[in-house]
């Protein structure tokens, strides 16, 4: 297992952060297309790939073939550029999930509670211990330094100093077993606990929004856990009832993973912004 600590600093041109934050959130691009999007010219994309490149964050996978003809490399992240992990501790569910910087999730992993935890005990914190050992052991070295970890848990960290859970109950995830030393990252990896609803909200508004599509004028997909909202699902039927043509409302699978894949876009967030910071 790579136990390689994410503590470098990259001091890129400001056309580099461009390009590298580009690549990360809008996927393979050409270096004609990289230009004509960030209003680069040719020497400045040279230079700034050159720089990419000499760091092992970029590379070519394969060619496209543009409007005039001619085929242009096609740019991406490096595998080995770095990865970050989301880890969600749920009352009945323990999950982790591996994602490169640009996205693409790498493996995943999870394990049900024996019982119902509304806290995060101190049985959930293993739990998460090892699901993000799973993870972490079939990613390896194969994609690079880990970058980044956020944990989505069920309660707001407690900054008291007994550590004792506010309620009496459970660990908090800021308490006397801190869920950050018990996931037992390299030193310099940068682990958030955050709150899952906030996590969850975020997978909805970013990777699903509330209403997923209109895909055509019959159907209307819900996700994001939106659909398994009793209250808003009779709002958007009494809506579509108003409408002049048969609609059918579907309910998107987002729900289960939302919480999830909040954290995993929340640790891409800030993997990326350190990347691209001044300093």
């Amino acid at each position: 297992m790579d136990t390689t600590a994410a503590a470098d600093r990259f001091e890129l041109p400001a056309s580099a952060r461009a390009v590298l934050r580009a690549l990360a959130t809008d996927g393979p691009a050409t270096r004609p297309q990289l230009s004509t999007a960030l209003a680069l010219s040719r020497p400045t994309m040279s230079v700034a790939m050159a720089e990419l490149s000499r760091l092992g964050l970029v590379a070519g996978q394969g060619s496209s073939r543009g409007a005039t003809g001619r085929s242009a490399v096609l740019c991406s992240l490096a595998p080995t550029a770095g990865h970050v992990l989301g880890v969600e501790i749920g009352a009945t569910v323990v999950r982790a999930a591996a994602y490169t910087l640009d996205g693409q999730e790498i493996c995943a992993a999870e394990v049900r509670l024996p019982s119902d935890q509304p806290t995060v005990t101190p049985e959930a914190a293993d739990a998460a211990a090892g699901v993000v050992r799973t993870v972490r052991e079939e990613v390896g070295a194969r994609y690079g330094p880990l970058r980044e970890v956020v944990v989505a848990a069920p309660t707001l960290p407690n900054v008291g100093a007994s550590g004792a859970g506010r309620g009496g109950g459970g660990l908090q995830p800021d308490g006397t077993v801190r869920i950050t030393d018990a996931l037992a990252v390299p030193d310099g990896v940068p682990v958030t606990v955050e709150n899952n609803v906030n996590c969850a909200a975020v997978a909805e508004h970013r990777l699903v929004a509330a209403v997923v599509a209109l895909l055509d004028p019959g159907l209307v997909v819900l996700g994001g856990g939106v659909g398994q909202n009793q209250l808003v699902l009779l709002e958007v039927r009494r809506t579509v009832h108003e409408l002049t043509w048969p609609t059918d409302i579907t309910i998107g699978g987002l729900a289960d993973r939302a919480t999830l894949l909040g954290a995993v876009h929340v640790a891409l967030t800030r993997a990326l912004d350190s990347m691209t910071q001044v300093y």
